[in-house]
């Protein structure tokens, strides 16, 4: 069990046009790993790359991590891990303790952040809360990705953790006409918590409630799609959203075989950047503009959930101009 801090501020360097890194700090079990930069296009040049990784592969009840994380105008940063990450259990007194994940980013005007870790795979009587904290400068643009599998099904631990907690919040920076002063403004709070409903410990033979509710998916996430440097993928999600037949109810949409979604818009309307939805004739907008989309899907194993995440990031690449980069992650 241990706390641990990171800290990475992404800059660019005027002198040769190219991202580096202003700070890249990290204490056990935290660690941070940022390959070289190789790219010679404009884009690739000012884009960063840093795995997050954890001694031994996981986290472990009771430990305490948080990650700072700054990206300065006109860079991109993508974060990702080499793997699912584990949670396992800790015990003190007999009882299972909280293992707590927070990340606190700042992205500035013109850059990019992609948080793609792999899904967290938690162990029985596993305890995991995260949190992530977004706060976005008018023109920077997001990736999120939060996935959850059910755990070690082949040891007969499928969906049996105590308590798995996630809580996102995105922030825009917001001004309005009667201040000049510009201050964050939530637009978005996504949160979901499973949690076994009974007071006592789930039994050997009991299958824990929140499991039968999600059943026969194993794996679940949310993908964030949101700003003026995804405005492709935006479209291209949408799109394929609209023309998707519905295999369940109104608003989830099949995706082949074994997964399920559906896709929320963020409009401009959403953001509330000037004090009227009226244009300057005091007629309303005649046209809703999409900024951003919120995806949230179920599949019956990760594969299938990864199968679906790729397509839904095609051409993410062209937009960081890191070839290859997340073809090898997801």
């Amino acid at each position: 069990m241990a706390k641990s801090t990171g800290t990475i501020h992404v800059s660019l360097d005027t002198g040769t046009d190219a991202a580096y890194l202003r700070s890249l700090q990290s204490s056990y079990p935290l660690r941070l790993m940022a390959p070289s930069a190789q790219s010679a296009s404009v884009l690739g040049r000012r884009h960063r790359n840093v795995y997050i990784l954890s001694f031994g592969g996981g986290l472990v009840g009771g430990d305490a991590v948080k990650l700072r994380v700054v990206v300065d105008p006109d860079t991109s940063l993508s974060l990702c891990t080499q793997g699912s990450t584990r949670v396992y259990k800790g015990k003190n007194g007999g009882e299972s303790k909280d293992c707590m994940q927070s990340l606190d980013a700042i992205v500035n005007t013109g850059s990019l952040l992609c948080l793609l870790p792999d899904h967290i795979s938690p162990f029985a009587d596993a305890r995991y809360k995260s949190t992530q904290m977004l706060a976005l400068h008018v023109g920077a643009s997001l990736v999120f990705l939060d996935w959850l599998g059910a755990g070690r099904s082949l040891n007969g631990e499928e969906w049996r953790f105590s308590v798995q907690s996630y809580e996102s919040r995105v922030s825009i920076m917001h001004a309005t006409s009667k201040s000049s002063k510009p201050a964050f403004k939530e637009i978005l709070r996504d949160a979901w918590l499973l949690e076994h409903d009974q007071p006592n410990p789930i039994p050997p033979s009991e299958i824990a409630s929140y499991a039968s509710a999600l059943h026969p998916y194993t794996c679940v996430g949310t993908l964030i799609l949101f700003g003026p440097r995804l405005t492709g993928l935006i479209e291209a999600a949408t799109t394929l959203f609209e023309n998707t037949i519905s295999i369940s109810h109104k608003g989830v949409k099949g995706f082949g075989e074994g997964i399920i979604w559906s896709l929320s818009k963020i409009t401009e309307d959403h953001l509330e950047l000037v004090d009227s939805a009226k244009d300057s004739s005091g007629d309303a907008a005649a046209a809703v503009v999409v900024v951003g989309v919120i995806l949230r899907f179920s599949a019956l194993e990760p594969r299938l959930a990864r199968d679906f995440i790729r397509e839904r990031l095609a051409g993410l690449e062209d937009a960081t101009g890191s070839a290859n980069l997340f073809s090898k992650q997801l």
